[in-house]
């Protein structure tokens, strides 16, 4: 049985999703995160960027050396904190190693590119960054507990993420706009205490008008698959540095939800998820609030996107089919 190490942020579980799906394709499976105990994370964000970056290359270190010995693939989703030497370890640990990198960011929010050399594939979900740097492009996908699901859907608009300027200045304008016409409009916006100290308190940047809009502790997996169901229309406003279809625009599709999004002439060019019912955010309130009513089309790509299909693709890059 071939061994793979997967390095993946801890965000909202989809890295117990990636290795549960590399397990079913019979492999074994160690995962490593940089997560870290909730003082350490506290402190290093109080600090330089440097001393900052410097402590979770070190953490990093520490794992590789850990568990980097006898391994087949090496898989690194997203790779911050990744540098140069973490891979020249483990390969002089493993001479015969396959090395493959997925990225779910733009490379204007996180700079790979002095790595894109070491890896024997690198994968990216944003098209521009594809052509720019002669990548293989690869879409997002959902996991295997989402499935469609249209009953009992008592909330219209549904916008969950993390705290962003261009995220919370959409929230209060959906805001407005279901308070004046009666529809339910629900929001989880997660804003890291530490955070929140640095840039509002201390630095007064992040501009929030309540501690009722934001939340300091992550959504579980369970409870944002709940109001996932409960949804009619996902919100999706994403960095406005990246071209790649996001995590929510790939759910929505797999869960034939509505979607109203900052990506949408993206989204559209895409033969793949283009008949997804679709509203740019700038779109006026006449037309946001006429298509909470619309019934959504029967997506014809569904299962392209399921995260076995995304496992399938990203392992062909390096095994044989």
């Amino acid at each position: 049985m071939k061994k793979i190490l997967l390095f993946a942020p801890n965000f909202y579980g989809y890295e117990y999703h990636i290795k549960k799906a590399l397990i079913n394709k019979g492999y074994e499976v160690i995962l490593i995160t940089n997560k870290i105990d909730k003082l350490r994370t506290f402190i290093y964000s109080l600090g330089s960027e440097k001393f900052r970056k410097d402590r979770y290359e070190k953490n990093l270190f520490k794992l590789i050396k850990k568990n980097g010995k006898g391994i087949d693939i090496f898989i690194v989703i997203k790779g911050e904190y990744l540098i140069p030497e973490h891979l020249k370890f483990i390969k002089d640990l493993n001479p015969n190693i396959k090395n493959i990198m997925y990225q779910w960011d733009s490379m204007k929010n996180h700079n790979y590119e002095g790595v894109i050399n070491l890896f024997d594939a690198v994968l990216t979900f944003d098209f521009e960054d594809a052509k720019r740097y002669n990548l293989n492009y690869l879409p997002l996908f959902y996991t295997n507990d989402i499935t469609s699901f249209h009953n009992n859907e008592d909330i219209d608009f549904l916008l969950v993420g993390m705290f962003n300027p261009e995220r919370y200045k959409y929230y209060l304008r959906l805001k407005e706009i279901s308070s004046n016409n009666n529809l339910i409009f629900k929001s989880y916006i997660f804003c890291p205490l530490s955070h929140y100290i640095t840039y509002e308190l201390i630095r007064k940047k992040l501009n929030i008008n309540s501690l009722k809009d934001i939340k300091f502790k992550s959504l579980s997996r369970s409870k944002l698959i709940s109001l996932y169901k409960r949804a009619k229309i996902f919100i999706d406003v994403c960095s406005p540095n990246q071209t790649g279809m996001s995590m929510r625009t790939i759910e929505a599709y797999g869960m034939n939800k509505k979607l109203i999004t900052g990506n949408y002439d993206n989204i559209k060019s895409d033969s793949l998820i283009n008949d997804i019912d679709v509203l740019p955010c700038e779109s006026s309130i006449e037309n946001i609030i006429s298509f909470v009513n619309k019934e959504p089309n029967n997506y014809k790509n569904k299962e392209k996107l399921s995260i076995d299909n995304w496992i399938a693709k990203l392992l062909s890059m390096v095994e044989p089919v």
